[in-house]
């Protein structure tokens, strides 16, 4: 992350609580939280190397396993006949 700049703000108490509640629900801090909503208002949004890598990966691996050769072996029922089967229920 490049430097950092500290800033006060000053925040209405049901904006500081929502700012609490909000940043341990995302478990990242309130800072994290304030630069996240920066960002998104600017539409520049900074890179974390480590969700892009992620995701790389896992891109990778999608691509890897649509490439499996499996077997189709059909099936014998329907998606209607699922449907009717749970309704019975």
């Amino acid at each position: 992350m490049s430097s950092l700049v500290k800033r006060v703000v000053e925040l209405r108490p049901e904006q500081h609580e929502f700012l609490k509640r909000r940043s341990q629900e995302m478990g990242i801090s309130e800072d994290e939280l304030v630069r996240r909503a920066i960002d998104a208002m600017t539409g520049e949004p900074e890179v974390d190397s480590s969700r892009l890598d992620g995701w790389t990966r896992l891109r990778s691996e999608m691509e890897k396993r649509a490439r499996l050769n499996v077997p189709q072996t059909g099936r014998s029922w329907t998606r209607e006949e699922l449907y009717d089967a749970d309704s019975r229920h």
